[in-house]
């Protein structure tokens, strides 16, 4: 028996929990990612019900199944449940989506005695980075920017072992074998290597001391200061009016800002964790300078193990984190590009940003999300339409995202922006 799932279920953690849940039924055959779909292979017929009955109980949470096919094709020569290699096939799903690391992941981030202990790119089959470093499908580590980066021992035996909630993770790393960070000065000079100190925390002490930064994240980079900075900041990249977004360390240092309502907190806690559009609580100047004549602002909380790391050294509660580029052009997410912004100091990794997405904004009205700019977190998503024509829509001049439909659904991609330069036409997405 083959059955063929669509949907999002590629780096989500499907095919481990396939593989437990086989194991589970003493179940014997395999499943692989296929294009960009998944296919299972059942060996003992009559089975299949019980097993995607057991399957729908223990879905990952950031999974989500469009279609599946059953197909009464003979599986044999399985003498257990395995995970095969993936092989090239349809491409009707789309990719996954960044997502907020964990509350997992977060713990172990702040054991001392964890081999990730404060490591900025920590994540398991849950969550992290996807679509920012995903190059193709189907979803294997040797399609991602993650590729550069060979696995130690230890994450190996993670990725090996089916009972670890790393199992067949791809992009999976610690501070002995993945990315690091470097911190630069304003003339491009090295002032800080990860191999010789922390540089995150060298960074945050610069910034409470009033420097500006910028800082390089999953899918492009950021200007970080503090409040109290804003009007400098306005200065130097000639934004006299435009809303900055703040990131808060957490929800009660949010709320000394910001009202908050029951379902804009579920957003703003969710796995998505976009910019969510809450209305001021109070008049001061440091508001004012951040929002200058709005009654909101824009916040999130952190949703990287850099941001976790980042507010562990910070002593501010809250910082401007808000997207880092030339005027009028798309956020950049080459390191080389980094220093034609302007700021005091650089704090860059060496992994490669495949896919250029933005921070969603979101405002939530009378129990509804409403977007404002649909990016990480929420994209690439794919929506049923009652065609199965091939159309590309590529929007007007402005505030510009793309869709294209095949085989009935249709895919929409990430906030791409103004299209009047040819950086912003080099960043169409991957479908």
């Amino acid at each position: 028996m083959k059955i063929i799932i669509r949907g999002i279920v590629q780096g989500v953690g499907f095919r481990p929990t396939v593989y437990r849940v086989a194991k589970s039924l003493g179940l014997r055959g395999y499943v692989l990612n296929k294009g960009s779909n998944v296919e299972i292979g059942i060996g003992k017929k009559g089975t299949e019900e019980r097993f995607l009955n057991s399957l729908m109980k223990e879905l990952p949470p950031i999974a989500s199944i469009d279609e599946i096919e059953v197909k009464d094709e003979p599986i044999n020569g399985y003498e257990d449940f395995e995970i095969i290699n993936s092989s090239d096939g349809e491409k009707t799903s789309v990719t996954p989506v960044d997502t907020a690391i964990c509350d997992e992941c977060v713990r172990e981030l702040f054991e001392e005695d964890n081999r990730r202990y404060l490591y900025p790119f920590i994540n398991c089959t849950s969550c992290g980075a996807r679509f920012s470093v995903i190059e193709n499908l189907p979803y294997d580590r040797a399609n991602t920017s993650m590729r550069d980066f060979e696995m130690c021992e230890d994450c190996l035996a993670e990725y090996k072992n089916p009972l670890d909630r790393r199992f067949h993770a791809q992009t999976i790393s610690c501070s002995r074998c993945g990315p690091k960070y470097t911190l630069y000065g304003k003339d491009k000079e090295v002032v800080v290597l990860a191999e010789e100190k922390n540089p995150i925390a060298t960074f945050a002490k610069l910034i409470d001391e009033g420097a500006i930064g910028i800082a390089k994240s999953w899918g492009g980079m950021h200007i970080i200061c503090k409040f109290e900075q804003a009007n400098r900041l306005r200065t130097l990249y000639k934004r006299p009016a435009k809303p900055f977004a703040v990131m808060f360390r957490d929800v009660n240092a949010m709320e000394k800002y910001a009202s908050l309502e029951a379902n804009e907190e579920k957003m703003l806690t969710s796995a998505h964790r976009p910019i969510v559009l809450l209305d001021k609580n109070t008049s001061s100047d440091v508001l004012d300078a951040i929002s200058p004549g709005l009654g909101n602002i824009g916040v999130y909380l952190p949703y990287s193990g850099f941001h976790y790391v980042l507010f562990h050294y910070l002593n501010s509660d809250g910082i401007i984190m808000t997207s880092a580029n030339v005027s009028g052009e798309p956020m950049i997410i080459r390191n080389e590009d980094a220093f034609l912004l302007k700021a005091d100091y650089f704090l860059l990794h060496n992994r490669k940003i495949v896919n250029r997405i933005d921070d969603s904004v979101v405002r939530c009205c009378k129990g509804k999300k409403f977007f404002l700019r649909k990016s990480r977190g929420f994209v690439p998503t794919g929506l049923k339409v009652p065609y199965k024509d091939r159309v590309l829509s590529l929007g007007a001049g402005e505030n510009v995202s793309l869709s294209i439909s095949k085989e009935g659904n249709l895919y929409s991609s990430q906030y791409i922006g103004n299209t009047f330069h040819y950086s912003y036409l080099y960043s169409y997405p991957l479908f």
